[in-house]
């Protein structure tokens, strides 16, 4: 009895240890012989993990972690063992390798041209390359090592990734490195990556998120083409150019977050982006310098609710907001010169739209299936319209052309617009001229009321060159004038005869159409004469610019010019002289630049039309009576009154107000 307890004793026993056994058998493979526990091996001399590894185990590793050196020999293995393809008929190797942790490398030898195939049978050549891990399909988790500062690593077409933890130390991320890597989920780019090369994360369409670092100066084109599930992304200040189609096709991207000065914007860089709905600050740095833009640049962002431009773009180029369908605002540039073929085509929620008094051209369908687009204002510069470029504009009810002989255009130009319903205005006396023009004679309602209106931009290399470059025969024709270079008294005072200035003591002016000046580009030269100006009641004063020590000084320059309804001054502009506007009544807006610090004496002395006017922060210095008979808001503590000014007196870097008898809210002051 006793022999038969020890023999079940020993049975027991030997069932547990098998029990055991087995036990550990299934933690360390799966049922199809696949080892799932990470194996861990050094590889003391490059070239030799295939003797580590022997043949009948390298197809059942999934889980490795190497450390030691390797070369390329090394990772061709490591490819075999990931079930890599090798030729152009799509056989492959029978690896099964997942996980792949090479971040305890000490060393590896340079790879400078590694051949691989994908699944398809296409090769490719990986060039200078230290980790050749592209079209690995079954990896799913790699660590790389902090070996270098610059490599490059490929895992392009590795549609299993999810996850990839790049070098602590990198500074470059190289051409195509994670492209098409379609369930990559999570990344990290370290701080030090100053580079991200061509469709470097092009693909990654499970991508939710991804930090740049503030030292990247450069991202590639196509960047971050297709990562269709990235909601948001922010660039750093050091980013310049935004390259070809990097967000292109990002079609949840919902915000993105830009204080740069962003001096190149390639094509198509947002196409596709259906979800962005602003982009508060893209142009906010081409306000102090120029801007490059590319084609197509918005295609399809049709969630982009509305835009500001800024001045110095001279060209809205092809495509740049087609199939916007959501864009309702847009703010174009005072000087664009030309919108090109289908800006603004299928901008169906697009009501209205302000085209600059300086536009040359409109390109082929630039406006086309705007359905929303009730009336047109067609600047006299206009040059040339293209082919159906009002086509589709069904709900267009007005257009005023304001050419003084009509362009040449076609049925097709405004194929769709209600010749019935939509009215057509032209400058008085051009009636005849437009029902017998193309295009322009299918209106059925033609109305010749239009006040005349021309645009002319000059630039002058010389100052008191004006008159050379304006003959008289347009003199008096201008409505709208923008004058950049040096300018000295010469120029003013032909500039005044364009306002219809007064000629003499008598009364008599010169009957002129000038009310928009624009200076903001030129500059005061003090080489010119003092010269004579008039005023309607018989009033003689003399207009001078005067070279200072630290600035330019002048007197009169715009004195009683009552044509006169919008000036611009120059951006260089430190001091706005003694009776720079007195007497323009019928002046409705002065742009200041913010760099004028003294206003002198009745500088806008009974400019009683003057809506608003915004004064700079940096002015120290106002004189007695600048805004004499004119009215503004005061603010106080408490209440905002409006009061009339009669002087102004500054004590310690405060300025104080005499003031008169309170009167009635009409007109205001910004300071």
């Amino acid at each position: 009895m006793k022999h038969f307890t020890l023999l079940t004793n020993k049975r027991h026993i030997l069932l547990v240890l098998i029990m055991l056994l087995c036990s550990v058998r299934v933690a360390y493979a799966d049922d199809s012989g696949l080892v799932t526990q990470q194996i861990t091996v050094d590889v003391p001399t490059a070239g030799t993990l295939s003797n580590i590894i022997q043949s009948d185990k390298m197809y059942k590793i999934t889980n490795l972690k190497i450390t030691g050196s390797l070369n390329t020999d090394d990772i061709r293995f490591i490819r075999k063992m990931a079930g890599c393809y090798y030729n152009g008929n799509g056989s492959k190797y029978d690896g099964h390798l997942q996980y792949l942790d090479l971040g305890s490398l000490s060393q590896i030898s340079y790879v400078h041209s590694f051949e691989i195939y994908d699944e398809n049978g296409y090769r490719s050549t990986l060039n200078d390359c230290l980790f050749p891990l592209a079209y690995l399909y079954n990896l799913k988790t790699v660590v790389l090592p902090n070996l270098y500062k610059d490599y490059n690593f490929s895992l392009m077409g590795c549609r299993n990734l999810t996850t990839a933890k790049m070098p602590d130390n990198l500074e470059k991320i190289g051409n195509n490195t994670f492209k098409d890597c379609s369930s990559l989920e999570d990344i990290r780019i370290s701080p030090t990556v100053t580079s991200i090369g061509e469709y470097a994360f092009s693909g990654c369409s499970s991508l939710t998120e991804i930090q740049i670092p503030n030292n990247v100066t450069y991202i590639g084109k196509y960047a971050f083409y297709g990562c269709s599930s990235l909601k948001y992304i922010s660039i750093p200040e050091g980013l310049k150019n935004i390259s070809a189609s990097t967000f292109e096709d990002c079609v949840n991207l919902q915000s993105f977050g830009n204080y740069n000065c962003i001096e190149n914007i390639g094509d198509r860089a947002f196409a596709g982006c259906s979800k962005l709905s602003w982009l508060p600050n893209i142009f906010y740095g081409a306000q102090f310098t120029s801007i490059s833009i590319g084609t197509y640049v918005f295609e399809n962002c049709k969630s982009l609710k509305s835009m500001w431009l800024p001045g110095n773009i001279k060209t809205l180029p092809q495509g740049m907001f087609k199939g916007c369908s959501s864009l309702s605002s847009v703010t174009l540039p005072q000087y664009l010169l030309s919108i090109d073929d289908y800006a603004f085509d299928g901008c169906s929620s697009l009501a209205e739209i302000k085209l600059p008094i300086y536009l040359n051209s409109l390109g082929y369908r630039a406006l086309a299936d705007c359905s929303k687009l009730t009336s047109l204002d067609l600047p006299s510069s206009l040059q040339s319209i293209g082919s159906y470029a009002f086509a589709g504009c069904n709900a267009m009810e007005r257009i005023d052309a304001n050419m003084a002989a009509p362009i040449t255009a076609s049925q097709s130009t405004f194929n769709g617009i209600d010749f019935s319903n939509c009215y057509l205005y032209v400058p008085t006396g051009a009636y005849q001229s437009y029902w017998l023009a193309n295009g322009w004679g299918s209106f059925e309602h033609i109305i010749d009321n239009l006040a005349p209106q021309k645009s002319k931009m000059v630039t002058l290399e010389t100052a008191g060159t004006l008159r050379d470059k304006i003959g008289s025969n347009e003199k008096f024709s201008i409505t709208h004038l923008k004058v950049s270079g040096p300018i000295n008294t010469n120029d003013i005072q032909y500039i005044r005869e364009m306002a219809g200035c007064y000629i003499n003591t008598n009364g008599s002016k010169y009957n002129a159409s000038l009310h928009h000046l624009d200076l903001r580009d030129a500059s005061y030269s003090g080489d010119g004469p003092m010269i004579e100006v008039y005023g309607s009641n018989g009033y003689k004063r003399h207009m001078c610019i005067q070279a200072l020590e630290n600035t330019v000084g002048t007197t009169h320059l715009f004195f009683c010019l009552d044509g006169l309804q919008t000036v611009i001054l120059p951006n260089n502009e430190e001091e706005i002289g003694e009776n720079m506007f007195g007497l323009c009544n019928n002046l409705k807006n002065i742009e200041i630049p913010s760099r004028v610090q003294t206003i002198r004496s009745d500088a806008f002395i009974q400019c009683s039309s003057l809506e608003a006017l915004q004064l700079p922060y940096g002015i120290t210095s106002l004189e007695d009576a600048v805004f004499a008979n004119f009215w503004f808001i005061f603010r106080s503590k408490n209440n905002i009154f409006q009061l009339p000014i009669y002087s102004w007196i500054q004590r310690n870097h405060t300025i104080y107000w005499h003031i008169c008898n309170c009167v009635c809210f009409s007109k205001f002051i910004s300071i």
